[in-house]
């Protein structure tokens, strides 16, 4: 049976060039690019009407900061050309864009180097022709920017958390955001537009990281679609090194559609909660036995887990495939899957799920496309189809298909929560859905702590014996399904 497969970058070789090298003092001094220009303009040129030129590498030392200020528009990099941030860059609050370009026609690209930085936030960049954007040891925050024409994966971060928020990645050589596969980071990546990446047609997803550290890792909000690659997955995470550390990730109302897979997580201690996302058309995959799944789950041992609730997976090769060993909840008796399954398949057969390992997989309550029982039964593989497959158990199922899913949350047309964070141990849901709600309140690491039926317009939820920290609460109506992160202070 096939298996999904990803290629994570396992190290790091820095390509420093041989041109000449600018630093900065390291005494605390705050520059920028136009005093650059008055301390050394044969390298850092100042044109006309807020336009630079670098001609050499740049390194900022710690304690130093370089401003990229309000004036300036444009800063065109020479071939090959290193900055390096070891102290501090800042953007000025701008309402415009400033762009940072590499040489398109030499092909020889700049590249931006953050090595044990001062956290800081980039925002309304234009990044083009680079080869990539390294983060090592730097819990920085990109946000409003946009990442085109890199040779390289944009944004490469290791043992760091960056925060990468409404930015757009489109058109590059290879994936939008990746780590190596023996370093550690927790990032959240929200609200991101990931498009038509992957040109060179290399065998890596859009989204391709290593393990976490301990803090949860974030896919949140994001639009993930490929176009010219049938090599190109949307999410691929692998985590093959030996460590106790379990890589815990919260992936939700993503859209991922059009690419050679949706998502697949790979090797162990990975803990994953898929809730409210739409994997949808992720077809590319010319040979089926090599791809092609809306979800791939492939552990080493049962440490390999994954909770699934009111995704959307249709128009796949395969629907959900499970590989070798795995820990999957995608619905049981006291909490349904909702999960909407349909529709996929390859060379003329339905394959929505199919366990391919020896391990059982409870899918209670999820939509199948059927109300038919031998219907259902069709479009799963398991111990029925081989004796030596775990058995998925699927009954009862849902009898028809729940309404689309939202990536709403408080602004939810049916539902009001408040208040957001919490500071008086109660959160207070205004149900206006006229129906039954049903609402479940997880931690970061997929543990329930409240379950709530009701239809009453007033909801109050008693947080009081809750610790500190970011919650998830879902909830589900005649109308939809939607989660919202809630904060108890």
């Amino acid at each position: 049976m096939y298996r999904n497969i990803i290629i994570t970058i396992v190290l790091f070789a820095c390509c420093w060039s041989t041109q000449a090298q600018w630093s900065s003092s390291g005494n605390g001094i705050h520059y920028t690019i136009t005093e650059l220009s008055n301390i050394d303009s044969v390298n850092v040129q100042k044109l006309a009407d807020g336009k630079f030129v670098i001609g050499e590498n740049i390194t900022i030392l710690q304690g130093d900061t370089l401003l990229l200020e309000n004036s300036v528009t444009c800063i065109n990099m020479a071939d090959n050309i290193d900055i390096t941030i070891q102290g501090t860059l800042l953007t000025e609050n701008r309402t415009d864009s400033l762009l940072l370009s590499g040489d398109l026609m030499s092909n020889k690209f700049f590249s931006i180097h953050f090595d044990n930085a001062t956290a800081t936030t980039l925002s309304n960049l234009i990044i083009e022709n680079c080869y990539r954007v390294l983060i090592s040891t730097t819990n920085m925050e990109f946000d409003k920017c946009e990442f085109r024409n890199f040779s390289d994966a944009c944004i490469n971060y290791m043992n760091c958390n960056p925060i990468i928020q409404h930015c757009y990645f489109h058109d590059n050589q290879k994936a939008a955001i990746a780590s190596p596969a023996n370093t550690y980071g927790s990032p959240k990546i929200i609200n991101n537009i990931l498009y038509n990446n992957d040109l060179s047609n290399g065998n890596f997803p859009q989204i391709n990281i290593g393990p976490a550290t301990e803090d949860t890792l974030y896919i949140i909000d994001n639009t993930i679609e490929g176009l010219a690659s049938n090599m190109s997955g949307g999410i691929g995470i692998m985590n093959i090194y030996p460590s106790n550390i379990v890589t815990k990730m919260f992936i939700a109302n993503n859209t991922i559609k059009n690419n050679r897979y949706g998502f697949t997580q790979y090797g162990k201690n990975i803990s994953s909660i898929i809730i409210n996302n739409y994997f949808i058309d992720n077809n590319l995959e010319t040979t089926p036995n090599n791809g092609g799944s809306g979800i791939s789950i492939y552990g080493s041992d049962s440490s390999m887990r994954a909770y699934l609730r009111g995704n959307v997976i249709t128009g796949n090769l395969w629907g959900i495939t499970a590989i070798n060993h795995h820990a999957i909840d995608m619905g049981t008796l006291n909490d349904y899957g909702n999960n909407s399954i349909y529709g996929n398949g390859n060379s003329g057969v339905k394959y929505d799920l199919y366990n391919n390992s020896a391990d059982n997989i409870y899918a209670i309550g999820n939509y199948w496309g059927s109300n038919d029982s031998l219907e259902i039964e069709n479009v799963i593989v398991h111990q029925p189809d081989n004796a030596n497959l775990g058995k998925v158990f699927y009954s009862p199922f849902l009898q028809a298909q729940p309404q689309a899913i939202t990536a709403k949350t408080e602004e939810d047309n049916f539902v009001k929560i408040y208040p957001n964070p919490v500071q008086n141990q109660t959160i207070h849901i205004y149900n206006n859905s006229g129906e039954k709600i049903n609402i479940n309140l997880y931690s970061v690491l997929g543990q329930k702590y409240k379950q709530i039926q009701s239809n009453n317009e007033h909801i109050v939820i008693d947080v009081t014996n809750l610790p500190k920290g970011i919650y998830f609460l879902q909830y589900t109506h005649k109308h939809g399904q939607s989660v919202t992160k809630i904060s108890i202070q």
